[in-house]
């Protein structure tokens, strides 16, 4: 794993929690990042606060029980379990690329491009021998695009 630097263009704590606070907001509340704020933002992991990832996790796993007949619905939850595993670095592989996050846990940069590869296998640019049932792919990638910020409603709701 590589370790993050301290290069000057780097925000302070103070200017990191208000950037997290900020992406935190409804998209449209946002406003526009500086390029430091870019920059720094390359190298956070989620953004989401930790009880609100918990509280998605516990509803995901009772969801679980409530469709074991339904597989295609208990893989977008686990699809959603897997992609908060990862994006705390419990787990060391990205849930459908595979690929091993260059830093534990993965920077948001690297949640994106995870979300950026399952288009691509969506849309059969990329094709592995054995991808993902659509709907595990879907829990994934709506949970990852959750966690940076992208989306602004939870994957479960």
């Amino acid at each position: 794993m590589a370790s993050r630097g301290a290069e000057p263009w780097r925000l302070s704590d103070q200017e990191r929690i208000e950037l997290v606070r900020k992406l935190n907001l409804p998209q449209k509340e946002q406003g526009p990042l500086s390029w430091r704020e870019h920059e720094e933002l390359d190298l956070l992991p989620f953004i989401r606060p930790p009880a609100q990832v918990e509280a998605i996790e516990r509803e995901a796993r009772e969801e679980l029980t409530t469709y074991v007949s339904n597989p295609d619905m208990v893989d977008y939850r686990q699809g959603i379990l897997d992609a908060i595993a990862w994006a705390r670095g419990e787990r060391a592989q990205a849930p459908v690329s595979g690929q091993v996050a260059r830093f534990q846990p993965p920077t948001y940069n690297e949640l994106v491009n995870e979300v950026s590869f399952i288009d691509d296998v969506s849309y059969r640019r990329v094709r592995l021998a054995r991808p993902p049932s659509s709907f595990y792919s879907s829990g994934v990638g709506q949970t990852l695009l959750w966690l940076v910020g992208y989306l602004d409603d939870p994957p479960t709701r």
